[in-house]
Protein backbone atom coordinates (compact mmCIF):
# COMPACT_ATOMS: atom_id res chain seq x y z
CA UNK A 1 0.00 0.00 0.00
CA UNK A 2 1.80 3.26 -1.10
CA UNK A 3 -0.95 5.66 -0.49
CA UNK A 4 -3.23 7.36 2.86
CA UNK A 5 -6.14 8.98 2.42
CA UNK A 6 -6.13 11.78 5.27
CA UNK A 7 -9.42 12.94 6.57
CA UNK A 8 -10.60 15.20 9.74
CA UNK A 9 -13.86 14.07 11.67
CA UNK A 10 -15.96 16.69 13.46
CA UNK A 11 -19.14 15.08 13.50
CA UNK A 12 -18.95 13.82 9.83
CA UNK A 13 -18.18 10.28 9.93
CA UNK A 14 -21.44 9.75 7.98
CA UNK A 15 -19.61 11.68 5.13
CA UNK A 16 -16.18 9.78 5.86
CA UNK A 17 -18.14 6.79 4.97
CA UNK A 18 -19.22 7.86 1.48
CA UNK A 19 -16.12 9.60 0.78
CA UNK A 20 -14.49 6.03 1.62
CA UNK A 21 -17.17 4.21 -0.16
CA UNK A 22 -16.56 6.13 -3.70
CA UNK A 23 -12.49 6.32 -3.34
CA UNK A 24 -12.12 2.61 -3.07
CA UNK A 25 -14.77 1.11 -5.79
CA UNK A 26 -13.10 3.47 -8.09
CA UNK A 27 -9.43 3.18 -6.90
CA UNK A 28 -6.69 1.28 -8.51
CA UNK A 29 -5.51 0.55 -5.08
CA UNK A 30 -8.30 -0.36 -3.21
CA UNK A 31 -6.51 -1.48 -0.03
CA UNK A 32 -4.77 2.37 0.48
CA UNK A 33 -4.68 3.26 3.83
CA UNK A 34 -6.68 5.48 5.80
CA UNK A 35 -5.45 7.97 8.37
CA UNK A 36 -8.40 10.03 10.56
CA UNK A 37 -8.12 12.59 13.22
CA UNK A 38 -10.88 12.94 15.37
CA UNK A 39 -11.52 16.19 17.39
CA UNK A 40 -15.20 14.78 17.35
CA UNK A 41 -15.98 14.61 21.49
CA UNK A 42 -16.97 11.36 22.61
CA UNK A 43 -15.84 8.04 21.43
CA UNK A 44 -18.68 7.21 19.45
CA UNK A 45 -18.12 8.34 15.82
CA UNK A 46 -14.14 7.22 16.79
CA UNK A 47 -15.53 3.67 16.92
CA UNK A 48 -17.70 3.78 13.70
CA UNK A 49 -14.68 5.62 11.67
CA UNK A 50 -12.01 2.48 12.98
CA UNK A 51 -14.49 -0.06 11.36
CA UNK A 52 -13.53 1.10 7.90
CA UNK A 53 -11.08 -1.08 6.11
CA UNK A 54 -7.38 -0.44 6.91
CA UNK A 55 -8.29 2.76 8.54
CA UNK A 56 -6.34 4.38 11.89
CA UNK A 57 -8.35 6.91 13.86
CA UNK A 58 -6.40 9.34 16.77
CA UNK A 59 -7.90 11.62 19.13
CA UNK A 60 -6.45 15.21 18.84
CA UNK A 61 -6.77 18.15 21.85
CA UNK A 62 -7.04 20.98 20.48
CA UNK A 63 -6.88 22.69 23.57
CA UNK A 64 -9.64 25.00 22.94
CA UNK A 65 -9.42 26.33 19.62
CA UNK A 66 -11.62 27.02 16.95
CA UNK A 67 -12.10 27.66 13.28
CA UNK A 68 -9.33 28.19 10.71
CA UNK A 69 -6.91 27.57 13.94
CA UNK A 70 -8.33 24.24 14.77
CA UNK A 71 -8.57 23.12 11.30
CA UNK A 72 -4.78 24.23 10.39
CA UNK A 73 -3.40 22.18 13.47
CA UNK A 74 -5.26 19.27 12.34
CA UNK A 75 -3.62 19.34 9.48
CA UNK A 76 -0.57 19.37 10.81
CA UNK A 77 -0.91 16.89 12.57
CA UNK A 78 -1.56 14.58 10.33
CA UNK A 79 2.11 14.38 8.31
CA UNK A 80 3.97 13.25 11.08
CA UNK A 81 1.99 10.19 10.90
CA UNK A 82 2.19 9.28 7.43
CA UNK A 83 3.88 5.58 6.25
CA UNK A 84 3.42 5.81 2.48
CA UNK A 85 5.22 7.26 -0.48
CA UNK A 86 2.03 9.53 -1.20
CA UNK A 87 -0.65 10.75 0.41
CA UNK A 88 -4.17 13.08 0.33
CA UNK A 89 -5.47 15.32 2.52
CA UNK A 90 -9.46 15.09 1.97
CA UNK A 91 -12.23 16.52 2.81
CA UNK A 92 -14.81 14.27 4.09
CA UNK A 93 -17.56 16.03 1.59
CA UNK A 94 -15.67 15.02 -1.02
CA UNK A 95 -16.65 12.15 -3.38
CA UNK A 96 -14.17 10.72 -6.36
CA UNK A 97 -15.77 10.60 -9.82
CA UNK A 98 -13.30 8.56 -12.08
CA UNK A 99 -11.98 4.90 -12.01
CA UNK A 100 -8.25 5.42 -11.55
CA UNK A 101 -7.89 8.33 -9.79
CA UNK A 102 -5.02 7.61 -7.87
CA UNK A 103 -3.42 6.58 -10.59
CA UNK A 104 -4.33 9.54 -12.44
CA UNK A 105 -2.71 12.06 -9.48
CA UNK A 106 0.18 9.53 -8.74
CA UNK A 107 0.93 10.11 -13.15
CA UNK A 108 0.65 13.80 -12.90
CA UNK A 109 3.73 14.33 -10.53
CA UNK A 110 7.04 13.89 -11.43
CA UNK A 111 10.67 15.21 -9.72
CA UNK A 112 9.47 18.64 -10.35
CA UNK A 113 5.60 18.69 -9.69
CA UNK A 114 5.05 16.80 -6.46
CA UNK A 115 1.47 17.73 -5.66
CA UNK A 116 -2.40 18.08 -7.83
CA UNK A 117 -5.06 19.12 -5.70
CA UNK A 118 -8.45 21.38 -5.86
CA UNK A 119 -7.82 24.99 -6.44
CA UNK A 120 -9.95 27.94 -4.66
CA UNK A 121 -12.96 28.59 -7.62
CA UNK A 122 -12.03 32.13 -9.60
CA UNK A 123 -14.36 34.38 -7.32
CA UNK A 124 -12.52 33.15 -3.99
CA UNK A 125 -9.89 36.63 -5.27
CA UNK A 126 -8.96 36.92 -1.68
CA UNK A 127 -7.66 33.25 -1.19
CA UNK A 128 -4.29 32.11 -3.18
CA UNK A 129 -5.13 31.09 -6.68
CA UNK A 130 -3.81 28.58 -9.40
CA UNK A 131 -2.48 26.20 -5.93
CA UNK A 132 -4.05 23.05 -4.29
CA UNK A 133 -5.78 24.14 -1.74
CA UNK A 134 -6.77 21.41 1.30
CA UNK A 135 -9.81 20.48 0.32
CA UNK A 136 -8.30 17.64 -1.55
CA UNK A 137 -4.10 17.81 -1.33
CA UNK A 138 -2.43 14.79 -3.11
CA UNK A 139 1.23 14.77 -2.79
CA UNK A 140 4.70 13.01 -2.47
CA UNK A 141 5.33 12.56 1.16
CA UNK A 142 9.11 12.80 1.18
CA UNK A 143 9.04 16.04 -0.88
CA UNK A 144 6.56 17.93 1.46
CA UNK A 145 8.32 17.01 4.45
CA UNK A 146 11.40 18.29 2.88
CA UNK A 147 9.92 21.39 3.52
CA UNK A 148 8.01 21.16 6.22
CA UNK A 149 5.05 22.49 5.74
CA UNK A 150 2.60 24.43 8.29
CA UNK A 151 -1.15 24.51 7.09
CA UNK A 152 -1.97 26.74 10.35
CA UNK A 153 -3.21 30.36 9.43
CA UNK A 154 -2.16 33.99 10.07
CA UNK A 155 -3.37 34.79 13.86
CA UNK A 156 -7.47 35.11 14.17
CA UNK A 157 -6.84 38.76 15.59
CA UNK A 158 -4.16 39.75 12.55
CA UNK A 159 -6.66 38.53 10.36
CA UNK A 160 -9.22 40.25 11.66
CA UNK A 161 -7.36 43.43 11.55
CA UNK A 162 -6.67 43.11 7.90
CA UNK A 163 -10.32 42.05 7.14
CA UNK A 164 -11.90 45.48 8.77
CA UNK A 165 -9.15 47.83 7.25
CA UNK A 166 -9.92 45.79 3.44
CA UNK A 167 -13.56 47.83 3.81
CA UNK A 168 -11.73 50.92 3.56
CA UNK A 169 -9.11 49.89 0.81
CA UNK A 170 -9.96 50.16 -2.70
CA UNK A 171 -10.20 47.19 -5.00
CA UNK A 172 -10.03 43.81 -3.24
CA UNK A 173 -8.19 44.20 -0.25
CA UNK A 174 -5.23 41.89 1.45
CA UNK A 175 -5.42 38.24 0.46
CA UNK A 176 -6.69 36.43 3.44
CA UNK A 177 -4.14 34.29 4.93
CA UNK A 178 -6.57 31.30 5.92
CA UNK A 179 -5.46 27.94 6.30
CA UNK A 180 -2.93 26.68 3.79
CA UNK A 181 -1.67 29.92 3.14
CA UNK A 182 1.79 29.61 3.33
CA UNK A 183 1.95 26.60 0.87
CA UNK A 184 2.33 28.07 -2.10
CA UNK A 185 5.03 29.81 -0.80
CA UNK A 186 7.16 27.26 0.53
CA UNK A 187 6.51 25.41 -2.69
CA UNK A 188 8.38 28.31 -4.58
CA UNK A 189 11.05 28.57 -2.50
CA UNK A 190 11.98 24.94 -2.81
CA UNK A 191 11.11 24.82 -6.54
CA UNK A 192 8.25 23.04 -6.55
CA UNK A 193 5.43 22.85 -8.78
CA UNK A 194 1.46 21.33 -8.07
CA UNK A 195 -0.98 21.11 -10.90
CA UNK A 196 -4.45 21.69 -9.97
CA UNK A 197 -7.96 20.38 -10.97
CA UNK A 198 -10.54 23.04 -13.04
CA UNK A 199 -13.46 23.88 -10.76
CA UNK A 200 -17.16 24.13 -12.13
CA UNK A 201 -20.20 24.55 -10.68
CA UNK A 202 -23.57 23.07 -11.74
CA UNK A 203 -24.29 26.26 -13.89
CA UNK A 204 -21.27 25.39 -16.00
CA UNK A 205 -22.24 24.33 -19.59
CA UNK A 206 -19.56 21.54 -19.24
CA UNK A 207 -21.22 19.94 -15.79
CA UNK A 208 -21.85 16.64 -15.75
CA UNK A 209 -22.56 15.68 -12.59
CA UNK A 210 -23.66 18.62 -10.48
CA UNK A 211 -26.00 20.21 -13.28
CA UNK A 212 -28.58 21.23 -13.46
CA UNK A 213 -28.89 22.61 -9.85
CA UNK A 214 -26.86 20.27 -7.44
CA UNK A 215 -24.50 22.78 -4.78
CA UNK A 216 -21.57 22.20 -4.84
CA UNK A 217 -18.15 21.93 -7.21
CA UNK A 218 -16.87 19.36 -9.49
CA UNK A 219 -13.28 18.99 -10.32
CA UNK A 220 -12.11 18.26 -13.78
CA UNK A 221 -8.49 17.58 -15.36
CA UNK A 222 -7.60 17.41 -18.70
CA UNK A 223 -11.06 17.23 -19.59
CA UNK A 224 -12.58 14.74 -16.73
CA UNK A 225 -14.71 14.66 -14.31
CA UNK A 226 -11.99 13.43 -10.97
CA UNK A 227 -13.45 14.81 -8.08
CA UNK A 228 -16.50 16.52 -6.06
CA UNK A 229 -16.76 18.60 -3.05
CA UNK A 230 -20.22 19.02 -1.71
CA UNK A 231 -18.98 22.45 0.22
CA UNK A 232 -21.02 22.22 3.56
CA UNK A 233 -21.85 25.31 5.28
CA UNK A 234 -22.72 24.63 8.81
CA UNK A 235 -23.59 21.48 10.10
CA UNK A 236 -26.07 19.91 7.50
CA UNK A 237 -27.36 16.50 7.67
CA UNK A 238 -25.59 14.03 5.67
CA UNK A 239 -28.94 12.24 3.94
CA UNK A 240 -31.55 14.77 5.26
CA UNK A 241 -30.84 18.07 4.56
CA UNK A 242 -32.16 19.02 0.59
CA UNK A 243 -28.40 20.32 -0.20
CA UNK A 244 -26.97 16.68 1.23
CA UNK A 245 -29.66 14.69 -0.65
CA UNK A 246 -29.19 16.50 -4.01
CA UNK A 247 -25.63 16.07 -4.17
CA UNK A 248 -25.49 12.72 -2.96
CA UNK A 249 -28.21 11.84 -5.36
CA UNK A 250 -26.24 13.63 -8.39
CA UNK A 251 -22.88 11.51 -7.37
CA UNK A 252 -25.15 7.86 -7.32
CA UNK A 253 -26.84 9.25 -10.41
CA UNK A 254 -23.10 9.99 -12.07
CA UNK A 255 -21.50 6.53 -10.68
CA UNK A 256 -24.14 4.35 -11.41
CA UNK A 257 -24.73 3.54 -8.31
CA UNK A 258 -28.09 2.65 -6.23
CA UNK A 259 -29.59 5.64 -4.71
CA UNK A 260 -29.96 3.77 -1.49
CA UNK A 261 -26.36 3.62 -1.16
CA UNK A 262 -25.64 6.97 1.46
CA UNK A 263 -27.76 5.04 3.57
CA UNK A 264 -26.68 1.23 2.96
CA UNK A 265 -23.36 2.07 3.79
CA UNK A 266 -23.82 3.53 6.95
CA UNK A 267 -25.30 -0.06 7.95
CA UNK A 268 -22.13 -2.24 7.88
Amino acid sequence: MSLTVCSVNWHTWKYIYFQDHTFRKLATDRSFRRLICNVSPGSEEMDRLMRLPHTSVYDLDLKGLRGSDAHGTTLNSLLPRLETEYAVIADPDTAALIDGWDSLCRNALDGRTVAIGTPYPTHATRRFQEFPNAIFFYFHVDSVRRIDLDFRPESGWLRGLKSKASQYLPGRGPIDRDVGWQVPMRFREAGYEAHCFESLDCSSPRSVVLAPEARGDEHHYAGLPVLTHQGRSGPRGYDEDPISVAWLDRVCLYLGLDRRVPRVILEH
